[in-house]
């Protein structure tokens, strides 16, 4: 049976259409635009809900939608607008909504996507209660293989309802240059952060300890006092907190050297970035489920420098779209990679091309938006 309602639940933190650093709204907002071109489909946020089908989309504000109500706002907002149709409710990273999903809803397909296993722990939840809303559900989603194994890794007896679906990319909106205004505004950018013939090297993420920008800056440093390459490190993204240990960390490191902090960029503002940088570098030090910004970077044919661990070994594939980093807690195995790419100019634009490539033909949301809607219609 095909689904013919569909309602996406987000978090409930962040505001719709989502910002750069909100990866669970994209990832939510994203799959939302893909199904509802097929079948009327919800996503609920912040304060409000977008209302989407194939001939329509519509925005509504819902103002009980927020903290402790969010989830009771919500439930009422699709007990109230029901016709009756078989429907899928989504939840996305909240384990604790399923319950109240449940007694609300019980003729309704239940789904968990998990994008992290943040809201398993059990400083985040009891143990009895993520065990009852695991086995509430009728499938798990998780964005990758690694997040898979960490799952059944700590609930063993998910596996027969635990699926990988891999996310897509808005190619839309990431895409490398594709017309003379665009390379215009390329060389314009680079000309206003002062950047010539130097490589641009690129971080977007929260700047926090477990993204490793120390480690980026640090390497930048290296790439330039080792190997003799004219490079610079741009940082898109919010943080650190000022005052904090990291903060005064990176306050030290960034010192002389050629590093610009440009703060949170709006999400519609990153292509531009990711399309005047020359090397896409992420230093994760921390488990990382997947890494949206690997594919973004790839998608605008930015060639990658990133860790080689967890997800991250799904999102960019190794001597072809960018280069894994086995010692990456080592700023000088970084800064080798890095020389490797900005010293061949053609292997840059191969990566790119194949990255480019992959985002084409693999990582794209309609192939996800297939997946979903075959799991939907399964569990129905």
């Amino acid at each position: 049976m095909n689904p013919s309602e569909i309602a996406l639940i987000a978090p409930g933190r962040a505001a719709l259409p989502p910002q750069s650093s909100t990866s669970i709204e994209i990832y939510l907002y994203d799959l939302w635009r893909t199904l509802s071109k097929r079948v009327d489909t919800r996503l609920y946020g912040y304060r409000e809900k977008l209302a989407g089908g194939p001939d329509h989309q519509r925005r509504t504000r819902l103002d009980k939608a927020a903290g402790a109500r969010y989830v009771e706002a919500v439930l009422r907002d699709l007990l109230s607008s029901s016709r009756g149709f078989a429907r899928v409710v989504q939840v996305d990273n909240r384990p604790a909504y399923l319950q109240r999903v449940r007694q609300q809803l019980p003729s309704a397909g239940a789904v968990l996507g998990l994008h992290s296993m943040t809201f398993l722990q059990p400083q985040r939840i009891e143990p009895a209660v993520a065990a009852r809303a695991l086995d509430s559900v009728d499938q798990i989603v998780v964005n990758s293989a690694y997040l898979q194994s960490v799952l059944l890794d700590a609930f063993p007896h998910t596996l027969g309802a635990c699926q990988v679906i891999h996310p897509g990319v808005d190619s839309d909106l990431f895409h490398p240059c594709r017309s003379r205004e665009q390379r215009s505004e390329r060389h314009e950018r680079r000309r206003r952060f002062g950047v010539a013939r130097e490589i641009a090297v690129l971080f977007v993420g929260r700047v926090i300890e477990r993204k490793g920008v120390d480690v980026a800056i640090e390497a930048v440093r290296l790439l330039r006092r080792q190997f003799g390459v004219s490079a610079v490190l741009w940082v898109a993204g919010p943080g650190p907190i000022p005052g904090s240990r990291y903060a005064r960390v990176l306050k030290r490191l960034s010192k002389g050297a050629p590093v610009r902090f440009l703060g949170r960029v709006q999400r519609a503002h990153l292509p531009e970035l990711y399309r005047a940088a020359d090397v896409f570098v992420c230093p994760s030090q921390q488990s990382e489920a997947l890494g949206l910004v690997n594919l973004e970077a790839q998608a605008c044919g930015l060639p990658v420098v990133a860790s080689d661990d967890w997800g991250i070994r799904e999102s960019v594939a190794d001597g072809r779209s960018g280069t894994l980093v086995s010692s990456y807690r080592n700023p000088l195995a970084f800064a080798k990679a890095l020389a490797q790419l900005s010293r061949d100019r053609d292997m840059r634009r191969m990566y790119g091309l194949a990255g480019i490539s992959r985002m084409r033909k693999v990582w794209t949301w309609e192939r996800a938006a297939d997946e979903y809607m075959r799991m939907y219609s399964r569990i129905l």
